[in-house]
Parts: C-alpha cells; structure tokens; sequence
C-alpha cells in the first residue's frame, strides 16, 4: 500500500494533453537521467583507480535531481530550475576540479535540458549564465581571453546550441 502510494506521489504521471503536464513528465525523464548519471560519475570517483574530483560534480548532481524529482508534483517551477541548476552546477564543478578533463564541452547539455523545459528567451539567458561559468572556470584556471579550446569553441556551442533550440 505505502508503495503505491509512493509511487502515486513522485513517480506516477497522469495522462495530459497539458503543457504544464507534458513538462512535468518531462522534469521526471531527465531528473532520472542525471540521477543514473550522477551515480555513474560517484562510482567512477569512489571506484578502482577512482578521480576523487569528480565526487563533488556527482553529489551536486545527485542532489540536484533527486530534489527535482522530490518538488516535481507541488512546486514544478522550482523542480526545473533545481534540475538546470544542477546540471550547470556539476558541469562547472568537474571542470574546476578537473582542468584536464573535456568538462566545457558538456556545457550545452544544459541548454539541451533547458530547451525542453523553457522559453526561447529563458534559454538564452541560461546560454549566457553557461558561458559566463566556463568563462569564469577557464580564466581561473589560467587560460587566455582567446583560448580556442577553453573559451571560444565551448561558448561558441553554448551560443550555437541556444540558437538551434
């Protein structure tokens, strides 16, 4: 009984032809998607010959989508923009704490996820936020203003992404 009520509450969608529907049954697709691959990256970090700088990318993550699935039914809104925010917090965290990885070219999956989500015009503000992270990572980290692997290609794709979405 406990379990399908459970289930009812934070997993179970309703069939609509709803806008707002649709999105929530949406925030649930991708909120479970990141939450598989929250747990992936924890279990590449905590693994054999794991990268402990990971594990910060992975419970922001984790954390992220498990609270966007939790505030999917009651609060959609903020169960969107704690699901985006996760998912540009992790990829900001994984390229501050890795810098050798390839981390600022996950940067437009932010805006993949958005793009489902929002509004044209909130899609480019997030594009903006996203190039205003990588920005700001790759500066810390020492890179050039015109650094083509740091900088212009990544912001190049986020802005590209934002255009076709």
């Amino acid at each position: 009984m406990q379990a399908s009520s459970f289930w009812q509450r934070y997993i179970g969608t309703i069939e609509s032809g709803d806008l707002d529907d649709l999105r929530r049954g949406m925030v649930l697709e991708v909120g479970a998607a990141a939450l598989v691959i929250g747990w992936l990256l924890a279990l590449s970090a905590i693994g054999y010959d794991g990268r402990l700088e990971y594990l910060p990318a992975a419970i922001i993550l984790l954390t992220g989508s498990v609270g966007s699935l939790w505030l999917r039914s009651a609060h959609y809104r903020l169960a969107l923009y704690a699901l985006i925010a996760a998912v540009l917090g992790a990829t900001t965290c994984f390229k501050g704490f890795a810098p050798d990885s390839l981390a600022q070219y996950y940067f437009p999956v932010a805006i993949v996820v958005s793009s489902l989500l929002m509004s044209s015009a909130r899609v480019f503000v997030l594009a903006t936020l996203a190039s205003l992270a990588c920005l700001a990572v790759a500066r810390s980290q020492g890179a050039s203003w015109f650094d083509s692997q740091q900088i212009v290609t990544p912001i190049t794709l986020i802005y590209l992404t934002a255009f076709a979405a």
